[in-house]
């Protein structure tokens, strides 16, 4: 059983780190055609990507954390480390969500035009498969 529950752990931790490389990725290509670009959706996009990198890193922390053996402080183990996560990201979302009106209330009243429009075609397909891929690959070890 210790070694189901190991190579389980070891799955979620493998799969926390490459939410975190995914969503680096995602936020550097998302960086660059925001800065060349100039569109609000990839404004909003590259926020969601931060999100999810943050996210994964709280994520990552708290599976770790959660992992840990039940001790004399922590009877029935360290596993409330995910809720507090859960918690986290909900604030994160709030304030994402927050920052997204605002700037599109900003853009809207200034009437930005956007450029290089192929190039943030392109990055948000580039951003659809990886995401897809992230989601797919859990069905691939059940």
């Amino acid at each position: 059983m210790h070694c189901l529950n190991h190579h389980h752990g070891h799955l979620v931790l493998s799969a926390t780190w490459a939410a975190i490389a995914v969503a680096s990725i995602l936020v550097a290509t998302k960086t660059f055609a925001w800065w060349v670009s100039g569109s609000l959706t990839i404004q909003a996009s590259l926020l969601d990507s931060f999100s999810d990198f943050f996210s994964s890193m709280v994520n990552f922390l708290a599976v770790r954390y959660s992992r840990k053996p039940a001790n004399d402080d922590f009877r029935f183990g360290h596993g409330k480390a995910e809720a507090l996560a859960g918690f986290i990201q909900s604030i994160l979302i709030i304030a994402s969500t927050t920052w997204i009106v605002w700037h599109a209330y900003q853009h809207h009243q200034m009437a930005q035009t956007i450029t290089h429009h192929a190039l943030a075609l392109w990055v948000m397909a580039f951003s659809t498969v990886l995401n897809f891929g992230i989601g797919f690959v859990p069905v691939l070890y059940n």
